[in-house]
């Protein structure tokens, strides 16, 4: 479908939440098709699936290497964040600063900068850079 209507621009959700080789599918996607967009919301939780299909146990969220590989691979003006529908009022602010603080308790290198870019592009501007 992306590559038959190159002219609208598709957003993968959650781009592949839990599942590493979706997670990889979704980054290879945007790297094949300037008409990909990526959605980074509800990325808290761990990735439940390594890349071989095996259940993984681990309580490590998935945010750090999803925004890290948006980053390596040049998709930041085509990364967006999605409030992840309606939840309580506040919900998402509170969300971001989750995101936000364990990243900096982790002293992940360069996490921080990397989140803010990816979640500080407007929606409009992600979805024009990624449709043209």
């Amino acid at each position: 479908m992306v590559k038959l209507y190159p002219e609208v621009t598709f957003i993968l959700l959650h781009v592949g939440q839990g599942d590493r080789r979706a997670t990889n599918s979704a980054l290879d996607l945007a790297g094949r098709y300037a008409n990909v967009a990526l959605e980074i919301s509800a990325l808290g939780r761990p990735m439940v699936i390594d890349e071989t299909g095996t259940m993984v146990m681990t309580m490590e969220p998935q945010f750090p290497y999803v925004l890290a590989e948006i980053k390596k691979r040049g998709f930041v003006a085509r990364a967006l964040w999605g409030s992840d529908g309606p939840q309580t009022p506040g919900y998402p602010a509170q969300y971001l600063d989750r995101i936000e603080l364990s990243l900096y308790l982790r002293n992940a290198d360069g996490a921080v900068a990397n989140y803010r870019a990816v979640t500080a592009v407007p929606f409009d501007a992600a979805a024009e850079r990624a449709a043209s």
